[in-house]
């Protein structure tokens, strides 16, 4: 009987919640659906088709020729051509999942991707007549890190653009704003003339965008939620060599 036996309640105050619950509300995450074409999307990009060997080629071909000309506007119309990104994109995917399969096959297409593009430049420069350098390969062989941070955050806009298709038109910027294939023709140009210490540098600026970006694809995957949970130990393994 509630009048013989009044009922006490007691309220307490819900905690606060924590800042990083908070800043997780805002970050969007995909549906299944977005998910399935993100992961199908890169790991078709990664593999190693004609049709990518084909407008690498070319890509390689325009930036050499914009590169001799010194012509800026040519070498940015040939970073939109180029698919380099894209495996690079589907290594950071791999990272994340612990996808060893889909790592190797996107290390196989950047690996050939690099000798193409390289074969491509070194031979266009040693068919070209020139005696110095201009100066669009020169600023490509002194790297500093300034160039890290862009290839970084780069990499993470590239990531999130193709994770939401509301916005992939961004993509467009991210391959112009991210130096991949004008260093790789810089490494060949400079080769082709003799120039060892700028090709070194150049090629120094190649792999710090290409630890960058498979890395910053990563974080970013990982932040929407595009992970696996229950990895393999061997998998895991993979993972921690990869990274190292």
């Amino acid at each position: 009987d509630h009048k013989r036996f009044p009922l006490v309640c007691l309220l307490k105050r819900a905690p606060k919640m924590a800042v990083a619950k908070r800043i997780t509300q805002w970050i969007p995450h995909l549906s299944p659906r977005a998910y399935a074409d993100l992961v199908l999307g890169l790991r078709r990009g990664s593999v190693l088709t004609s049709d990518f060997m084909v407008m690498l080629g070319l890509a390689a071909a325009i930036a050499s020729f914009g590169l001799l000309q010194d012509s800026a506007a040519i070498v940015i119309g040939s970073m939109l051509l180029a698919p380099l990104m894209t495996p690079m994109i589907g290594c950071g995917l791999a990272l994340v999942q612990g996808n060893a399969r889909l790592g190797l096959k996107s290390s196989k297409t950047i690996a050939v991707g690099v000798a193409l593009t390289i074969g491509v430049s070194f031979l266009v420069g040693f068919t070209t007549p020139g005696q110095e350098l201009t100066s669009e390969v020169m600023s490509r062989g002194v790297p500093n890190i300034l160039d890290l941070f862009v290839a970084l955050f780069a990499a993470c806009a590239a990531a999130y653009a193709l994770a939401r298709p509301n916005i992939g038109g961004a993509v467009a910027g991210v391959a112009i704003a991210t130096a991949l294939v004008p260093p790789l023709c810089s490494v060949g140009i400079a080769l082709s003339y003799g120039k060892i210490p700028t090709a070194f540098g150049a090629f120094l600026l190649f792999s710090t965008n290409l630890v960058a970006i498979i890395l910053g694809a990563s974080i970013t995957f990982n932040i929407l939620g595009i992970n696996s949970m229950q990895m393999q130990a061997q998998r895991n393994t993979w993972v921690y060599k990869a990274l190292g």
